[in-house]
């Protein structure tokens, strides 16, 4: 007897929504926000369906960094456009032409998202007001590409913009003096990839040089450089003592000690104290190397390396970015993978 044909209903679709690049999570921890081109997905961690897609599909325009702040969102683009966003509507509510000569690199918010800074491959750094859409400052010194940008406000409640760049060095520009030469911070002999604040007067930084160091801010010399042999792309300062307990770490440490991870080409979470230079703890759970290795064999080219890193403390989960497009979530408990977004199904697996 031949069986009826039977219908199909489709219930999900799951396509490619993340090309490489910058990402960022929402602050409540139920959305990534992802590169694609010309465009920035919206994925909803749980079902991992994209919910919305911000811009056009103009490939004219493609993607090249973007700010998050709440719901707000400011995107560069290749042809020198700044939209900003509200990216839970996905309604666009200025555009405007950036004053950079070149392409902008990197980019974030102040702390209370009234600033923004965007570091360009034109050597500078321009700091805009967002509500009134100007920009105030043009800072300038870097004799290369910047590649990452921090404001830091110091004791005495001055904003400075704090930036490293490709020729290793680090430049700290006090917004309160007009025209002012911004101090150099040497010590990188190459790219410098992360900045990362401790307290009110300690820079973490990390390079490509395969070294971690410790700057105060108040001296504005180093305290300790870190051989940590990788190059490291990514810094996240310890958030809280409470997780040394979780991580099984027994030391005693003093209150103000700079604990840190790095991500960088080993494909290893680690933690180090910055007062000894002592790797502390080493990720034991490797299950993300075996699903890389599973997918592209021994190839080297697809070797796991983390690119960029953040740390969620709505989900308590560290989400870092790979070279083969991929994002990963671990744990900060056990360093363990919790979960694996695939953001180009045009992988071929085995």
């Amino acid at each position: 007897m031949v069986q009826g044909k039977e219908n199909f209903i489709k219930q999900l679709t799951h396509t490619s929504f993340y090309t490489g690049g910058q990402f960022a999570i929402s602050n409540d921890g139920q959305y990534l926000l992802c590169t694609y081109n010309a465009l920035i997905h919206i994925l909803d961690i749980q079902t991992q369906q994209i919910v919305r897609s911000i811009g056009q599909d103009d490939t004219s325009s493609e993607v090249v960094s973007f700010a998050l702040f709440n719901d707000l969102i400011v995107i560069a683009y290749r042809n020198q456009l700044l939209r900003q966003f509200n990216w839970t509507t996905g309604t666009c509510l200025r555009t405007w032409k950036s004053v950079h000569k070149n392409t902008i690199i990197c980019m974030t918010f102040d702390s209370n998202g009234s600033l923004l800074a965007t570091g360009g491959a034109d050597f500078t750094v321009k700091i805009w007001d967002v509500e009134h859409l100007y920009y105030t400052h043009n800072l300038k010194g870097s004799t290369s590409i910047i590649r990452v940008v921090l404001f830091y406000t110091s004791e005495s409640k001055k904003i400075h913009v704090i930036c490293g760049s490709d020729d290793g060095q680090i430049y700290l520009h006090n917004l309160h003096v007009s025209g002012a030469k911004p101090t150099i911070l040497q010590g990188h002999m190459s790219t410098v990839t992360s900045l990362v604040l401790h307290n009110d007067h300690t820079l973490i930084s990390s390079g490509r040089d395969r070294v971690v160091i410790i700057w105060d801010l108040q001296t504005q010399s180093s305290i300790r450089t870190i051989p940590v042999m990788e190059s490291v792309e990514a810094l996240i300062a310890l958030p809280s003592f409470d997780y040394l307990k979780q991580l099984k770490i027994k030391q005693t440490f003093a209150p103000n000690e700079p604990l840190f991870f790095t991500f960088g080409n080993s494909g290893l979470i680690k933690l180090w104290s910055g007062t000894t230079g002592r790797c502390l703890l080493i990720q034991e759970d490797k299950t993300h190397e075996k699903i890389t290795a599973n997918s592209y064999g021994k190839d080297k080219e697809h070797e796991q390396v983390f690119l960029n890193a953040y740390f969620n403390e709505t989900t308590r989960m560290f989400y870092t970015n790979t070279i083969d497009h991929n994002i990963i979530a671990f744990n900060i408990k056990k360093l363990k993978l919790e979960k694996q977004f695939i953001g180009e199904l045009g992988d071929v697996l085995k």
